[in-house]
């Protein structure tokens, strides 16, 4: 579940941080343990010796991957605009540019979708290496790493590695799992016999 987060401090009822997450709470949840942010890590320490956490709000769900940055940046400029104190502030200046990168990521992956749509148009989906691509293209336009597929799949992600990179020996019933979880519709044909 793709989702921004907030971490509100139980003491003062300010939200502290926001963050987003493709893989629902559990990113959220892992700033209680170990954050990357350098200045949540001590607020969040500091919290825990006077026995208290972080509250953590879904300050929203988001169907499109793609559009968690906007998200992101959206709440973060709502919640200093209501005066919270953020510590993610620093990260807001670089938000810009990174939306840019995001866009022109956005747009090269358009294209290739738009291009595997014409491939999958003129039935020339016809080896493994275009299967590949295609099982490539849907996972990065999800936002999925290859971790994560393999935990929702219960395919290795060495065996997803080979497949997005066209290996020729491929399990048939790993290939389906993968792409029934990336909801790619699937008709093999084998041929005639010789």
């Amino acid at each position: 579940m793709n989702i921004i987060y907030g971490l509100r401090d139980p003491m003062t009822d300010d939200y502290q941080y926001v963050g987003k997450s493709t893989v629902g709470i559990k990113r959220a949840k892992s700033h209680l343990t170990y954050s990357h942010n350098m200045l949540v890590r001590e607020w969040v320490t500091s919290l825990i010796s006077q026995e208290q956490e972080p509250i953590i709000d879904i300050l929203e769900e988001c169907d499109d991957p793609l559009m968690l940055q906007d998200k992101e940046k959206f709440w973060i400029q709502k919640l200093l605009s209501e005066q919270h104190p953020l510590l993610n502030i620093i990260v807001y200046d670089t938000l810009v540019d990174k939306n840019k990168e995001l866009n022109r990521l956005k747009n090269e992956l358009d294209g290739l979708i738009k291009s595997l749509q014409t491939k999958i148009e003129k039935n020339k989906i016809q080896t493994i290496d275009d299967i590949g691509l295609m099982v490539l293209e849907r996972r990065k336009f999800a936002g999925i790493s290859r971790n994560y597929l393999s935990d929702i799949s219960g395919v290795s992600k060495t065996v997803i590695y080979d497949i997005e990179h066209g290996k020729k020996t491929i399990r048939l019933d790993s290939l389906m799992k993968i792409l029934d979880v990336l909801n790619i519709k699937h008709i093999f044909y084998f041929g005639e016999n010789s």
